[in-house]
């Protein structure tokens, strides 16, 4: 009986141990998906303001062919409109650099959410394990409980019987050495 406590106990401390562990996992997977959502968001922000600056590029390439028309002879104002240009290249560049690096960070987000869907469903499956673990000894537990109060029910009533055979006995001694005093 002992040792069906111990397991019983070993058992709890397991179960709670994975439901702390999966309180955790919880945690970490919310703050995941918070992150997926802010990254999101500035990928669509980043996504938005790349439409612009090439709406942007597409205007000053407009400007430019105006500015040739209109001063054609004006290398001054060429150079000019082309460093603008490169900036706005270079800043083209870098922010497509950016959504890149963002949209990988988007796929690790999302593999790693797989993953720790994966890691939920693993400890799902060991909480309904170890419940019905703990369901098949809590039974054990009752069995046993039940059949000691038996034992111990027929101890007693053993022990009342050997309580009346030996008063009997008593009696029937003392009958006889009284009866026998009573003779002589």
């Amino acid at each position: 009986m002992e040792k069906h406590f111990k397991n019983r106990q070993v058992e709890e401390i397991k179960g709670n141990a994975l439901k702390n562990e999966f309180a955790e996992k919880m945690k970490l997977t919310k703050s995941q998906k918070t992150l997926y959502h802010a990254r999101m968001a500035e990928l669509e922000d980043i996504q938005s303001l790349g439409s612009n600056i090439k709406k942007w590029a597409y205007e000053v390439e407009d400007e430019v062919k105006n500015a040739k028309r209109i001063v054609s002879r004006d290398a001054q104002l060429q150079d000019q409109l082309s460093q603008e240009k490169r900036k706005s290249d270079i800043l083209f560049y870098r922010l497509d650099m950016e959504v890149k690096k963002r949209e990988a960070e988007l796929l690790s987000i999302c593999q790693e959410e797989a993953a720790m869907s994966e890691v939920v469903n693993i400890l799902n499956m060991s909480i309904a394990n170890a419940n019905t673990d703990l369901e098949v000894l809590q039974n054990e537990h009752k069995r046993l409980t039940h059949a000691w109060s038996e034992v111990i029910i027929a101890i007693k009533l053993r022990d009342n019987i050997l309580f009346q055979v030996q008063d009997t006995m008593r009696s029937g001694v003392n009958k006889v050495k009284f009866g026998w005093n009573r003779s002589y």
